[in-house]
């Protein structure tokens, strides 16, 4: 069954919405962003947010003030690639098998607890974003005949959405190439203070005050080309270890800082390391990061300026700050990274399926305002060629800003929730 929590928790009637999402940050951000904008337009207590227990959406909503059900559910398991024998064959089959039984058995129970939900709340429209927590509450809306809006950030369609696909009313989708049917162009929902990153790089504010606030927040020395390192909302341990050699290896830069969110997973082992490399030793803690852990810093005005945080939650800052980012192509940080019109080195995620990381790149790439390196293929000479070649060309670094405000996803909010207003009106757009 659903755990509940948020103001209205308790409420039976009078829900506007259930906007679904989440196991990623990916899937969350977007989900809370179009679920604040239904609550700004139909008043409190109108959106209910629902995602699963086992992902980061408890992490990313519990602070917004909405409410939020959390349901039981886990991804089908994937087989592992590669060439193995006798036993351990048998024993990889087994133990695929019972992750599917629990898998299957799990979802079994996300959907009646979707169907609980939408019995008891009588939403006037259900917005899925994908995942394994949008199947039981899109199924409930199938069978209760709820109008029905399917979101999909990445220029692939997930394998979740493209079953329920068929079923919406309409599909709210990013890129143009995205194929599922009754698709419409939103672009991706985004958080506001990325937007206002945006607006400070394109010059409608004044960007030399904003930035200098910026870097003085995340304790970044004025004067320097800020490049900022980020794996996700966990982290990705080959990008990690990349960006401790680059900062190793442009040790003596000191005209260049490294801000270097390395997620919760990983943060622990990347800073014992920088502290091995005589980047970040721990004499040279300086602060603590917007997770309470203590940041590293090298501490010497003569060389390269390197921090380290975990989770990062001002993203906001982050994007004023620096002149450069080095991450995957996630769909939610290509989207933040067109609309802060942010100058990027992006790493997509080998084997992601469909290898959608790689081809939501080539989005940004095409448009001029982002350099794509295959990890399957990188090393850390090439990495730090890209950011030096980057970093000694500001007039490159401001064209390729440029570009990426060509994408205009600042309305994407907006345009989904429109979309969810006039199905629930039962129009078509």
């Amino acid at each position: 069954m659903a755990r509940v929590r948020g103001p209205a928790a308790g409420a039976k009637r009078g829900l506007w919405a259930l906007v679904v999402g989440g196991g990623t940050a990916g899937h969350a951000i977007p989900a809370l962003e179009v679920a604040l904008e239904v609550e700004a337009r139909h008043g409190a207590g109108s959106v209910q947010l629902v995602g699963g227990r086992r992902g980061l959406e408890a992490k990313v909503w519990d602070t917004s003030g909405l409410q939020a059900a959390y349901l039981p559910g886990r991804g089908l398991p994937h087989r592992r690639g590669g060439t193995v024998a006798g036993c351990r064959r048998i024993a990889g089959s087994i133990a695929f098998a019972g992750g599917v039984v629990v898998s299957l058995a799990s979802a079994a129970r996300a959907v009646l607890g979707g169907l609980t939900l939408v019995i008891r709340r009588r939403p006037s429209v259900v917005v899925v974003f994908g995942g394994y927590t949008s199947a039981g509450p899109a199924l409930a809306a199938v069978i209760k005949r709820v109008p029905l809006v399917v979101v999909n950030v990445d220029s692939v369609a997930g394998r979740a959405n493209r079953v329920l696909a068929r079923f919406a009313r309409v599909s709210a989708v990013a890129w143009e190439e995205t194929e599922l049917p009754r698709k419409r162009i939103t672009g991706v929902p985004v958080r506001p203070e990325v937007l206002q990153a945006g607006v400070i790089r394109a010059g409608s504010l004044p960007a030399a005050v904003a930035r200098v606030d910026a870097c003085r927040e995340l304790g970044i020395p004025d004067g320097r080309l800020v490049v900022a390192v980020m794996g996700g909302s966990l982290g990705a341990k080959r990008v990690n270890e990349l960006a401790l050699e680059m900062a190793a290896a442009i040790g003596s830069r000191r005209d260049i800082a490294v801000y270097h969110i390395a997620g919760d997973r990983d943060v622990d082992w990347v800073r014992k390391e920088a502290e091995r490399r005589n980047l970040g030793p721990s004499s040279a803690v300086t602060g603590v990061g917007s997770d309470g852990e203590a940041v590293a810093a090298a501490g010497s005005d003569d060389r390269l300026h390197y921090r380290i945080v975990g989770y990062e939650e001002r993203m906001g800052a982050v994007y004023a700050a620096a002149d450069m980012m080095i991450c995957r192509a996630g769909a939610v940080t290509v989207a933040e990274l067109a609309a802060a019109r942010m100058p990027a080195v992006l790493i997509p995620l080998p084997g992601a399926p469909h290898d959608h990381q790689a081809r939501n790149a080539r989005q940004l790439v095409a448009q001029g305002g982002a350099v794509m390196l295959r990890e399957e293929d990188l090393d850390v000479t090439q990495l730090v060629e890209t950011v030096e070649a980057l970093a000694g060309d500001p007039a490159r670094l401001v064209e390729m800003s440029g570009a990426l405000g060509a994408l205009g996803f600042a309305s994407a909010t907006g345009a989904i929730a429109d979309l969810a207003e006039s199905v629930a009106r039962g129009k078509r757009r």
